[in-house]
């Protein structure tokens, strides 16, 4: 199974967060796009079709497996990393995670372009996950949402707008969701690979001084029961946590806040802020992690009934 390797892994990671912050934020975007797009094109044809689709103004890529491809498998919308700010669709760490959740269960996977800051502030980037959710559901039967860091916060949020329990599944991988930034694994973690610089550059790029902005991105701990069931009863959330990331602590406070109200799954794994790479992380956690996704995702499979 094509796989990145561990130097590549490594430079992509790298890159991206040691180049300087502020005036240089178009060029660290530049770069990491660069590279992450070369590995990505020479990875995604050994497993994967890929067909360009547009609407509603979001640009999205419909990623088929080249085997076992057909209208029953699960679909899967995919919202890259980034911090909302940096990025883009086509990129090798979203490759490498559908690759290793391919290898237990056969999926589509629709990876979105949404539209980045500082020149496409809040809400633009949750306008488009809506958008991209909103059509993948109209137009398949078995739809589960996910994404990494700050994508997973807009799977999250998609999911809560336009979900009115049809989704089997909800993924929120390393969630970026607190603008105040003041919790403990931030004191703790923000040093690794200059995240502490690169976090708060990066809500500044999306939010601004808007305090209504920043005020909704904790919206999720004042949601009501009602509120939750009537966005995503009968839909899974599988939550991923890691010990040395500076996000890990808003993380864990985002599961205490659902926990009770649905049909949850937290891992909290060691390693810092990387899931698809064996770099820097928990294999043994992330394995339980992808197997526990494929169940989910196979077990709505199997119980929706076939048109």
């Amino acid at each position: 199974e094509p796989r990145v390797t561990v130097g590549d892994a490594f430079v992509e990671l790298l890159i991206p967060l040691v180049l300087p912050i502020g005036a240089n934020l178009l060029l660290m975007r530049q770069r990491e796009a660069k590279l992450s797009a070369r590995l990505y094109t020479v990875l995604v044809k050994q497993l994967w079709s890929v067909e360009r689709v547009e609407h509603g103004g979001v640009t999205m890529y419909v990623h088929r497996p080249l085997e076992g491809d057909d209208e029953t498998i699960p679909v899967v919308v995919w919202f890259h990393a980034g911090g909302f700010c940096v990025g883009g669709a086509c990129g090798a760490k979203d490759l490498e995670t559908f690759n290793r959740l391919s290898s237990t269960v056969k999926v589509r996977w629709i990876s979105v372009e949404y539209r980045l800051a500082p020149e496409h502030p809040y809400p633009a980037a949750i306008d488009d996950a809506s958008t991209a959710l909103e059509y993948a559901l109209s137009k398949y039967r078995n739809v589960s949402v996910g994404g990494l860091s700050a994508g997973a916060t807009l799977a999250w949020q998609a999911a809560v707008r336009v979900g009115k329990q049809r989704l089997a599944s909800v993924a929120v991988l390393y969630p970026f969701l607190d603008p105040s930034m003041s919790s403990a694994s931030y004191r703790d973690h923000g040093h690794r690979l200059n995240l502490g610089t690169f976090l708060p550059a990066a809500w500044a790029a999306y939010l601004g001084d808007d305090d209504q902005a920043k005020r909704a991105q904790t919206s999720y701990l004042r949601m009501t029961k009602d509120d939750l069931r009537a966005a995503l009863e009968g839909t899974a959330l599988i939550v991923l946590t890691a010990k040395a990331d500076p996000l890990h602590d808003e993380g864990v406070a985002f599961v205490d806040a659902l926990r009770d109200h649905l049909d949850l799954v937290h891992f909290d794994i060691k390693g810092g802020h990387t899931v698809a790479h064996d770099l820097f992380c928990d294999k043994e956690g992330g394995n339980k992690l992808f197997d526990a996704w494929a169940h989910r995702l196979q077990l709505r499979a199997e119980t929706t009934p076939a048109e």
